[in-house]
């Protein structure tokens, strides 16, 4: 079982997982994968009549992209190092094209922000699990969606946008 490391929304990457294993393992997409194959055989046909030469790359390619895409499959574990309240998910039978390149940006990830947490030290606020160093990064997203109540600084935002920046 490979482990994907999530910096917040550990869930949606679950979600769309389950999605995208859903697409790729059931019969119709599938038979569009074998539709490819047989596009591939015959442009392959078509090169060999033409150019006296067969395309092994081609067909080996086509094959490659079937196999990966479709029949090699893995199981995953998503932690999300960030939110505490999202469980550690698993999700089976994840195709290998989609689970390779999410396992190792989610290790590279991971390790880099280990070395960074050991490397620079970090206020205690600001310490949270494993992933202390990606935490003023959602506070400051959680500041920069904050709505402004009717408010004097509101009132004063709004009439700064609409006389200053964007003037009739």
């Amino acid at each position: 079982m490979w482990t994907i490391y999530t910096f917040g929304n550990g869930d949606v990457l679950t979600q769309i997982l389950l999605g995208i294993r859903i697409m790729m393992t059931t019969g119709r997409f599938e038979s569009l994968m074998e539709l490819a194959l047989l596009v591939f055989a015959m442009f392959g046909l078509v090169y060999f009549v033409f150019n006296r030469r067969f395309l092994v790359p081609l067909v080996v390619g086509a094959f490659f992209i079937l196999f990966v895409s479709v029949r090699i499959t893995v199981d995953v574990s998503v932690e999300d190092q960030v939110n505490p309240d999202v469980p550690d998910q698993i999700v089976n039978s994840v195709p290998l094209a989609i689970a390779l390149p999410a396992y190792l940006s989610g290790q590279v990830g991971y390790y880099t922000t280990q070395l960074v947490e050991a490397s620079f030290p970090m206020p205690v606020q600001y310490t949270q699990g494993q992933a202390s160093f990606n935490r003023p990064l959602f506070d400051l997203q959680k500041v920069l969606n904050a709505r402004l109540q009717d408010s004097d600084l509101a009132r004063n935002t709004d009439s700064y946008f609409m006389m200053c920046v964007f003037r009739e």
